[in-house]
């Protein structure tokens, strides 16, 4: 089976280098992120697993150096006075899509093909894909309901993966790899379209900033 897996956040799009345990952006990618603290928590938010479960209202998610900290009833958790709070109330937060055959190039006519290694990357964290697989393939899922699109496109893909105890879900531990979304996909799937932030690695990055970014490059470059 190949395994050849690209993270899109640092699929040349963007520039880092590692300090210690700090990631240092270019001041590209910068331009991009709306939150990058230490501690943060996502207040009020309509919690959407990705396992098929029932949506839970009213919950935060703490996120600490890039993984899921804690979760739980927003009036009971308790919140590290240090952490940046972000209010999601009326939004929705689910997991990050994981996507299995994916391209970085476009048919150019005439049998030639454009890398897109600028745009796709861009395109692909704006619309709330921050994992996927090359060269890969799934069998083709039809006539699915709402709550079972949602968890193909990330419980299922983890598991195809192998990365299930990483990636997926929201739980405490994994990686916080998520969309905020200012709607409710999983009762009206066209809401998917409405997203405002994407975290990635516990880093938000805005995904209408994101999307100008490409505008009249997409097929070019």
């Amino acid at each position: 089976m190949n395994r050849k897996i690209l993270r899109i956040i640092f699929l040349l799009f963007l520039s880092v280098t590692v300090l210690a345990q700090n990631t240092r952006f270019s001041r590209d990618t910068r331009s991009y992120i709306l939150y990058d603290s230490q501690i943060t928590a996502l207040k009020y938010a309509r919690l959407i697993k990705g396992d098929g479960s029932p949506p839970v209202s009213n919950q935060t998610v703490i996120i600490e150096n890039g993984k899921i900290k804690a979760m739980g009833d927003s009036d009971k958790l308790q919140i590290p006075t240090e952490a940046e709070i972000i209010d999601l109330a009326g939004k929705s937060l689910m997991p990050g899509l994981i996507m299995l055959h994916e391209h970085m190039f476009y048919p150019a006519g005439a049998g030639h093909y454009n890398q897109q290694s600028i745009s796709f990357p861009r395109l692909y964290l704006a619309g709330g894909v921050t994992f996927i697989r090359t060269a890969g393939s799934i069998e083709p899922y039809s006539d699915l309901n709402l709550k079972k699109a949602i968890q193909v496109a990330t419980w299922n893909g983890a598991q195809y993966l192998e990365l299930e105890s990483e990636l997926g879900t929201i739980e405490t531990g994994k990686i916080a790899d998520l969309i905020v979304v200012n709607g409710n996909p999983d009762s009206r799937i066209q809401d998917i379209r409405k997203i405002e932030v994407v975290f990635k690695d516990g880093v938000g990055f805005d995904s209408q900033k994101l999307f100008a970014s490409v505008k009249g490059t997409v097929g070019l470059r």
